[in-house]
C-alpha cells in the first residue's frame, strides 16, 4: 500500500487465518495471494487498488471484483494449453472479466479480438473504447490527452502500456493534476522489464514470441553488436523464441537456471549454432566481459529475477 510491502506480521496472520480454507477448496498459491490481498486491503481501508489478472480473465481469482474501469492491452499467443490455441479463443477469456455497465478500454487492434470483446461488452451494457496509441520521437516522447510524456531507457511495448494507464486515470475523473501523472508516469520502475542494470546490459523478462519481438524492436535504439543470453521455460514454445533471436542478433547465448519448469540449454539450443553455457552466472559474466554494443539477459521472468540477484551480488 503507497509503495509500502505488508509486514512479515500481518503476513503471517492473514495466513493463519486464511489456513482452514487452503485444502477446503483446494486454493491455488494465486488464489490464496488474492484472498490475503483482499482482506487486508479491506482492513487497512484503502481507496483504490489495481489488480492485474493472473491467466487470462474468465475464470481468474481477481474476477470476483466488480471494478470501476476495465484495461486491456493487447492479446497473444500465451497460455495456449489453458485459454486456448486461437486469439479469437484467448479474447474470449480475457473479455471474461468485463462487467455491466463498467467501461473497458484497450490497446488491442486485431479485428478478430475486437469483434470478441465488442459482443461481449455490448451484451453488458458496457461501453468498449479502443484507445490509439501516439506516435513518439527521441527517447519515447509522446503525447496522451494532451500529457507530454518522455519515457527514458523503457521498452517501447511502455508506451502502449503508458497511454492506456492515463486513459484510465482519466476515466476515474479523479481530482489529479496532469502534472502529477506525467510525474508518476516517467518515474515509474518495473524491474525486469528492459530494465538497464549496466551501461550496456538489460534485462527484459520476455517469454513469449511477441514479448521477444517488442524486445528486438526496443534494442533497434541501440547500439550493435547485439548480445542475448537467453533461457525459457520448458512449457514455452522456446523454438519461435530462439529462432526469432537467432535471426536478429549478433551473438546468442543459450544458458539454464535451476528450476523445476525450465528447460534445458541443450533442447533450447537443438540444432542451432549458437555458444552454450550452462551456468547462467558464467553466461552474464560473458555479457559483462563485452563491453562493445548492447547485451540483453532475456527469456523468462523467473530467470530473471536470479540473473538480477546475480547482478547485484556482483556490482
Amino acid at each position: 500500500i503507497n509503495n509500502i510491502p505488508i509486514s512479515d506480521e500481518k503476513l503471517l496472520y492473514y495466513l493463519n487465518e486464511t489456513y482452514p480454507f487452503w485444502d477446503r477448496f483446494k486454493l491455488s498459491m494465486f488464489e490464496i495471494d488474492m484472498l490475503i490481498s483482499i482482506l487486508y486491503f479491506l482492513e487497512e481501508e484503502v481507496e483504490w487498488v489495481v489488480y492485474e489478472v493472473g491467466l487470462g480473465g474468465r475464470l481468474d481469482a481477481t474476477n470476483v471484483i466488480t471494478p470501476k474501469v476495465i484495461g486491456i492491452t493487447n492479446v497473444d499467443f500465451d497460455h495456449m494449453g489453458i485459454l486456448g490455441d486461437t486469439l479469437d479463443k484467448i479474447a474470449y477469456e480475457k473479455a471474461g472479466i468485463f462487467k455491466k455497465d463498467v467501461p473497458i478500454y484497450t490497446t488491442e487492434t486485431k479485428l478478430e479480438c475486437l469483434e470478441v470483446f465488442s459482443d461481449r461488452s455490448q451484451k453488458l451494457n458496457a461501453v468498449l473504447n479502443q484507445v490509439k496509441i501516439p506516435k513518439y520521437k527521441g527517447n519515447y516522447n509522446f503525447y496522451v490527452l494532451g500529457i507530454e510524456i518522455e519515457l527514458v531507457d523503457q521498452g517501447i511495448y511502455q508506451i502502449d502500456n503508458a497511454t492506456l494507464a492515463i486513459y484510465l486515470i482519466k476515466a476515474l475523473e479523479l481530482e489529479i493534476k496532469d502534472s502529477v501523472i506525467k510525474k508518476a508516469i516517467e518515474n515509474t520502475n518495473w524491474p525486469g522489464r528492459f530494465e538497464r542494470v549496466r551501461d550496456n546490459l538489460f534485462l527484459d523478462g520476455a517469454h513469449n514470441e511477441v514479448g521477444v519481438l517488442k524486445m528486438l524492436k526496443t534494442l533497434s535504439d541501440y547500439p550493435r553488436p547485439w548480445r542475448v543470453v537467453f533461457t525459457a521455460l520448458g512449457d514455452k514454445d522456446h523454438r519461435k523464441m530462439v529462432k526469432t533471436l537467432y535471426d536478429a542478433v549478433d551473438e546468442l547465448i543459450i544458458t539454464e537456471f535451476d528450476f523445476y519448469r525450465a528447460a534445458s540449454a541443450r533442447d533450447i539450443a537443438k540444432n542451432l549454432n549458437v555458444r552454450v553455457i550452462k551456468d547462467y552466472k558464467q553466461a552474464i559474466d560473458y555479457l559483462l566481459k563485452n563491453s562493445k554494443g548492447t547485451s540483453v539477459v532475456t527469456g523468462s521472468l523467473y530467470f530473471i529475477s536470479d540473473a538480477r540477484a546475480y547482478l547485484k551480488s556482483v556490482e
